[in-house]
């Protein structure tokens, strides 16, 4: 789908409102195989990319991924202007890694990489914020997102930000040529 306002598709999926504001689009490819349809998800081999160009993100979300202090003080009070949003999926059984993750916005950027399963609503993800693109007072600290959709757990990350998982050609390789297309299309591969 393209162009799906992204406070409609949480209402439709039951969530709360996001702190994202804009239209979202999605090209995705599926294939299945068995003989029920738990049998076939559980066989499932696909892929998703998501991405948006402009739209609008809360201030206080970029500055607590950036661990930015200014949202000890401020609130981070409105909301930063998206450039861009892309997230890629390769999944088997209705999961698989994420990555990369990236979002642009005139407050700074967040990658990230992870694991996700759909089908046990689960998912262990790292973000950090780009250094260059975050104020002076930005810790710049990745963070573990880990646990279930409904009540996950965000706790500053172990070790090191592994900055290749975002990079890697495999990211992109690994998907289907038309979805390769898409997500190159992205300013936020540029």
């Amino acid at each position: 789908f393209e162009g799906a306002d992204i406070g409609q598709l949480a209402r439709m999926l039951g969530m709360d409102r996001p702190p994202l504001e804009g239209r979202l689009s999605a090209r995705a490819t599926l294939t299945m195989s068995g003989l029920s349809l738990p049998e076939a998800l559980k066989s499932s081999r696909g892929a998703v990319v998501l991405s948006m160009s402009g739209g609008v993100v809360s201030r206080q979300l970029v500055q607590m991924a950036a661990a930015d202090l200014r949202a000890l003080f401020s609130g981070g009070k409105g909301k930063a202007h998206i450039t861009c949003l892309l997230a890629i999926a390769d999944l088997q059984g209705l999961a698989g890694p994420l990555a990369p993750i990236r979002l642009v916005t005139t407050e700074g950027t967040i990658e990230g990489f992870g694991q996700i399963d759909l089908l046990k609503s689960w998912l262990d993800v790292t973000i950090r914020s780009e250094p260059s693109t975050t104020s002076s007072v930005a810790l710049d600290t990745p963070i573990r997102i880990h646990g279930g959709f409904d009540n996950p757990s965000v706790l500053p990350a172990p070790g090191t930000f592994d900055r290749a998982r975002l990079t890697s050609p495999y990211a992109l390789n690994r998907l289907p040529p038309d979805l390769q297309q898409s997500a190159r299309a992205s300013p936020c591969m540029q």
